[in-house]
């Protein structure tokens, strides 16, 4: 009777075990599902009514927080009489971005269509030794004009007149790894875009980075006890003490390094878990060969 209450307990629990993982399995993967969106954002700045203007459709190509930059990359559309069905130009445009990098300031000729650009921004108001819980800003800029010809009269002689040419942009960021948000500058003319971008780490970086320093910490209080029951509790020294704290010596900064995107030592998981580890790791080590030395004599 006792083994078949037994028997039976144990088969709710594997089906409880079981119920428990598909649940989470699912939960895991509802959170990916939902996690894609909330990291990803798309701005969009409208013509209001205007028929001519140059359509600015730009995308994050890589984020570098370690090198404190970000590559945009920037595809231009001039709509309406500024240019024929083909995108070739009907008059010459001059953009400005604001790029760190390469030119600032292009030029496209009537006649030819407008190439698509890199553009390398700052980062700033950041730290990247907060990883995970670092926080970026970025600007994003962009400026079009043209260079329009007037007659000479009474009261002006014959020149050019640099006039500006409307713009609107589609904005979209989505980097793995990231979360990224942005809004427009509003009080800006028409020819004048500014984008101020904000970049965190997404969700699932969070979590995992956490979850490695709290594994870190499990692991130190796993060699404290083992410490603990050797020197205090006179425990028998056995090898594979010396193997277990020898493979977490060389373990903890494989488990440093896979946290995602991590930046190099210095950061803030080091001084609250890995520093420690690698510190607790290697005076565990030195007691259990003084201890066996001592012992032994």
């Amino acid at each position: 009777m006792e083994e078949k209450t037994f028997n039976k307990r144990n088969l709710i629990i594997i089906i409880a075990g079981i119920i428990l993982f598909f649940a989470a399995f699912i939960y895991s993967y509802n959170v990916y599902k939902s996690e894609g969106e909330k990291r990803s954002v798309f701005v969009e700045k409208t013509p209001e009514g205007k028929t001519d203007f140059i359509e600015i459709m730009a995308y994050i190509v890589s984020i570098d927080p370690i090198k404190g930059d970000m590559t945009v990359r920037l595809d231009f559309q001039p709509k309406g009489s500024l240019a024929d069905e083909k995108g070739v130009l009907n008059q010459e445009v001059d953009l400005f971005v604001n790029s760190i990098t390469g030119k600032q300031e292009h030029t496209f000729p009537k006649g030819k269509i407008i190439n698509a650009i890199d553009a390398t921004l700052n980062l700033y108001d950041g730290l990247v030794t907060d990883y995970p819980f670092d926080k970026h800003k970025a600007d994003l800029t962009v400026v079009t004009t043209s260079k329009q010809k007037h007659l000479k009269t009474e009261n002006t002689s014959e020149g050019e007149e640099e006039t500006g040419i409307d713009n609107t942009i589609n904005f979209a960021g989505s980097v793995t790894g990231y979360k990224i948000d942005a809004n427009l500058e509003n009080n800006n003319p028409d020819y004048f875009t500014e984008l101020n971008i904000i970049i965190e780490r997404a969700g699932s970086a969070k979590f995992f980075s956490v979850l490695v320093m709290i594994i870190m910490w499990v692991l130190i209080l796993m060699l404290l006890l083992l410490i603990f029951d050797i020197v205090v509790r006179g425990r028998k020294i056995e090898i594979a003490m010396f193997t277990f704290a020898s493979a977490m010596l060389f373990a903890f900064p494989a488990f440093r390094n896979m946290m995602p995107l991590s930046p190099p030592i210095g950061a803030f998981p080091d001084y609250i878990a890995f520093f420690w580890a690698e510190g607790m790791a290697a005076v565990t080590l030195v007691v259990l060969i003084s201890t066996w030395f001592a012992r032994k004599a």
